[in-house]
């Protein structure tokens, strides 16, 4: 009996340098390239959920990236959220379909 296989599972990559609006189409990992201050909006949370991105800061540059959820939708109960400011900082979030929220950050 010959053995399981399987296709390695492909995750979608983005890179961005500069402000910009996602997609739920987007999910996925996100490199930011930012040379200075970014702020980086989301897609409405009602079309959203199971969205999930991971976005790494991928310059040295000391700016920080700004995550703005959709009009007032929050991140963590705040309607923007302030991250990364050295280079390889990554974080990761998901949105249940009324909000988003941060699941995990590394640097």
């Amino acid at each position: 009996m010959g053995g399981i296989f399987r296709s390695p599972v492909l995750v979608p990559v983005k890179s961005i340098a500069a402000a910009t609006t996602l997609s739920p189409d987007d999910s996925g990992v996100i490199l930011v390239a930012n040379t200075g201050t970014m702020t980086i909006t989301l897609p409405p949370a009602a079309v959203s959920r199971g969205v999930n991105y991971k976005f790494i800061k991928t310059t040295a540059a000391a700016s920080a990236i700004t995550l703005d959820g959709n009009a007032s939708e929050t991140i963590n109960g705040a309607t923007t959220s302030a991250l990364m400011n050295a280079q390889w900082e990554a974080t990761e979030i998901v949105c249940d379909g009324s909000a988003w929220y941060i699941v995990g950050t590394a640097s």
